[in-house]
């Protein structure tokens, strides 16, 4: 195998293993924030560039959630450098 693919080949693997561990590690954050009700409504979260979006199941958690926005996008934005947060309900 050529020099230059198997180099493109180990770095995406590299940006695979890394982009997992992140999502582990806003995973446990957002679980060590909110509370066990509460996370029993996310279903689901996204993470696109620097924006964590959490799908949950219904409005008022939903509402629950961005009462601790701040503090939440303070801890992520320290940890591992989300930038933004989102709320949404998960379309059933």
């Amino acid at each position: 195998m050529p020099q230059h693919i198997k180099k493109l080949i180990n770095d995406f693997v590299k940006d695979i293993k890394k982009g997992k561990k992140r999502k582990e590690k806003i995973t446990s954050l957002v679980e060590e924030l909110l509370d066990i009700n509460t996370r029993r409504h996310i279903k689901s979260y996204r993470v696109y560039k620097d924006t964590l979006t959490i799908y949950v199941d219904s409005s008022i958690w939903g509402y629950q959630i961005n009462l601790w926005k701040n503090k939440l996008l303070k801890k992520l934005e320290e940890e591992v450098g989300i930038t933004d947060l989102k709320v949404r309900l998960l379309k059933r």
